[in-house]
């Protein structure tokens, strides 16, 4: 503490660690708490009475006490003399003992002790491996209480169930759970109780604790950060339990720092918030490292529940949590969409039984098709009715579903690159076949049919062309002739096309969009589109996707395997009401869908622009732009290297590794975008999706200015 000058007592209790073995004066380490102790038996605290107990000590192993195991309370010199000569030599795995003096003035809830339980994750840096980031969690914690009213009397000293709030202690209790479910609170619950007791202002949490708490857990990094990771091991993590206590003047102690902290899911609060601590855990140690088919398909739960913790000692940067630019989510709807939800959320009450048909629910069959043929499709030869409608569980169902029957396991599926991130995990997880993105002959523009022909002769063995209309990630609508001509290319080689169509309705910038079906004939067995109820109608938790084909052999197949990938009867019943509603749907959803997504790109572009970011392309649809990071070293299109910072260079011919480093800077400034390599499958570095839809105005300009800031820091660091 000394690089702060602060020291320990002023925010951790006295405390002493004493080997095995060594509890005898001649060891300085417990002659040193014997000076203590004897100091100590006097606490001239003249309130005290006759008979309440003075001087107690808390005496735990230094390592195996998760859950309570071996502490003990004591106010006797000799007692503790013989814990610590005695259990030592019982128990080798103590590692020796910790000796702390006992807050005897505890700030009490209805007169019960309590502790706070705070979570921190530490990760190792990701490039070096010798720095730690720490992040603190800001929803998963709790409020551990006793189910015993507190007492300094005499005869209380060794009761566990008044003096230790742990698990393992307090479900001994008879009177476990008797005041608070699993004897926790919130944090929130203990707040509005000393506001309500008069014992702190409205504003203590936000101006005090939370400061607090902060720069402890600062201290406590910093003071063992050289022992934290001494091989310099990178890619390493740990979740760690801090306690705190206050005091009866609020002020705050750190009791102890726990490795496996407990994750027992004993009250609501916890099974809500303990689950999401573990993803988020995850997301943030391992998703950098080995990232999932696509990060951004991931519930990006930690850009609103941690925040990151770092210290001036290690060129840390206080309080930047991250913000997620990287799920494509609709979230500007919501006003409009959460009152017509709650009337079809009554009607999907009673869907309680099996599917009619594993193609899905004939009336929501009716309400797709219906949807399409209003809104979407042009020409009356186009029209789809029921029987051209197969309900899936999401577009990554449809996309699976669809190889699994079109394809043999290996075989290519070509896709224009920059392609949707996703697309990877859906044609190889389950269909086993191989992704094979074609970039175009210019960086971020898509691939003509020479392009296509010139994969397709080195491939060989593909089966289908997948193609994403509007454009994931560009957001660019391909017309009706670029339609046609692409699938005229494809039939004429013998594949299926699968048109991805999920941001059909979602058409922002005057382009007209036109659908696959509306450039076949009526009877095309070999097109395909896919559909999903998360973009167009902001429903992305409610997993109800579709395919729209004319191929009947298709439809019998999808009527066997749809078992496994049929949404549940609610959510099939809720899209139904919601899709039944034409004049809402008509007159005032699709028109704020549009102006809403105009007007969030319009900001991101302000935003943008003034950062000096540039946008490959503007984008006419869907919820995002494709963002080229590199633009400022390019000629003509293309990086030119003699422009690229030296400590670029080596990595220009690597785009994934190029990429990751990015990301590494994004993600140290506290965003989150979509790396074009490998995720998007482009072969030129430094393409990143920016999603603009799921997140106020506000979030997305200041994610805006942490890219620029990060940005340039990638330049100067790696």
């Amino acid at each position: 503490m000394k690089e702060y000058d602060v020291p320990m007592e002023e925010f951790m209790p006295l405390t002493f660690h004493i080997p095995s073995g060594k509890a005898s004066e001649e060891y300085s380490e417990f002659a040193d708490f014997v000076r203590a102790f004897e100091t100590g038996s006097t606490l001239g605290d003249e309130t005290r009475k006759p008979t309440d107990a003075t001087n107690l000590w808390i005496i735990k192993p230094a390592s195996f006490s998760n859950r309570g195991f071996g502490i003990r309370v004591s106010n006797s010199l000799d007692e503790i003399r013989e814990m610590l000569e005695g259990e030592a030599r019982r128990d080798v795995r103590c590692g020796g003992w910790i000796v702390q003096k006992y807050i005897e003035e505890p700030l009490l809830v209805f007169g019960r002790k309590f502790d706070v339980r705070i979570f921190v994750l530490l990760v190792t840096d990701r490039t070096t491996g010798g720095g730690v980031h720490g992040y603190m969690h800001t929803t998963a914690n709790y409020v551990r209480t006793s189910s015993t009213q507190y007492s300094l009397a005499a005869s209380k000293v060794t009761d566990r169930l008044l003096h230790l709030t742990n698990d393992g202690v307090q479900k001994t209790s008879t009177r476990y759970g008797k005041y608070e479910t699993g004897n926790k609170l919130t944090l929130d619950a203990l707040f509005d109780h000393l506001v309500n007791a008069g014992r702190c202002a409205p504003d203590w949490l936000d101006t005090y604790f939370w400061p607090r708490i902060r720069q402890i857990v600062v201290y406590t990094i910093d003071a063992s950060h050289d022992k934290l990771n001494p091989n310099d091991r990178r890619n390493s993590f740990e979740l760690l339990g801090y306690d705190f206590m206050l005091d009866d003047h609020l002020k705050i102690w750190l009791i102890e720092v726990n490795s496996n902290p407990c994750l027992d899911l004993c009250c609501p609060h916890l099974q809500r918030e303990l689950p999401l601590l573990i993803s988020d855990t995850m997301r943030v140690a391992l998703d950098y490292v080995l990232p999932p088919p696509d990060v951004v398909t991931c519930p990006q739960r930690h850009a609103e529940a941690l925040e990151e913790i770092r210290s001036s000692a290690h060129g840390f940067a206080k309080n930047s949590d991250v913000i997620s630019l990287a799920v494509a989510e609709n979230k500007l709807m919501d006003d409009m969409l959460l009152p017509k939800l709650e009337t079809a959320a009554r009607a999907a009450i009673a869907g309680t039984g099996y599917v009619q048909s594993w193609l899905g629910m004939p009336g929501l069959r009716d309400r797709l098709a219906a949807l399409y043929n209003a809104h979407v499709l042009r020409g009356a030869a186009a029209k789809i009715c029921r029987e051209n409608v197969a309900v899936v569980a999401s577009a990554t169902s449809a996309i699976d579903l669809l190889l699994h029957c079109l394809c043999e396991h290996g075989d290519a599926v070509l896709t224009p690159a920059p392609c949707y991130g996703s697309y990877r995990r859906d044609v190889e997880a389950r269909a086993g076949c191989r992704m094979l993105p074609v970039p175009g002959s210019r960086r971020g523009e898509l691939p003509g049919l020479d392009d296509l022909d010139r994969a397709l002769e080195s491939e060989g063995r593909a089966r289908v062309l997948l193609v994403s209309n509007p454009q994931n990630p560009i957001g660019s609508i391909l017309d009706a002739s670029r339609v046609a001509e692409t699938v005229a290319w494809a039939k004429g080689r013998g594949l299926h096309v699968i048109v991805d169509e999920v941001f059909a309705l979602s058409c922002f910038g005057g382009a007209e969009f036109v659908s696959a079906l509306d450039v076949v004939p009526h009877d095309e067995q070999r097109v395909h589109v896919v559909y999903s109820a998360a973009k167009d109608l902001a429903l992305s938790g409610y997993r109800v996707g579709a395919v729209f084909t004319r191929s009947a052999e298709l439809m019998r197949a999808f009527e066997v395997l749809g078992v496994f990938a049929s949404p549940s009867m609610p959510a099939q019943i809720a899209v139904e009401a919601l899709l039944s509603d034409d004049v809402w749907l008509s007159a005032q959803w699709i028109v704020q869908l549009r102006d809403r997504l105009r007007a969030s790109y319009a900001n991101a572009k302000r935003e943008l622009e003034t950062a000096g970011l540039h946008v490959a392309q503007d984008p006419v649809a869907g919820h995002f732009c494709l963002l080229d990071l590199l633009a400022p070293f390019c000629v003509d299109g293309d990086i030119d290297p003699n422009l690229l910072p030296e400590n670029l260079r080596p990595h220009l011919r690597q785009p994934a590794a190029l990429d990751g480093l990015i990301a590494k800077s994004l993600l140290d400034a506290g965003v989150i975008l979509t790396p074009g390599a490998p995720n998007m499958g482009t072969d030129t570095p430094g393409l990143f999706r920016l999603c603009h839809a799921a997140h106020a105005a506000d979030t997305v300009g200041e994610g805006i200015r942490r890219i620029a800031l990060a940005n340039g820091q990638a330049y100067r660091t790696h």
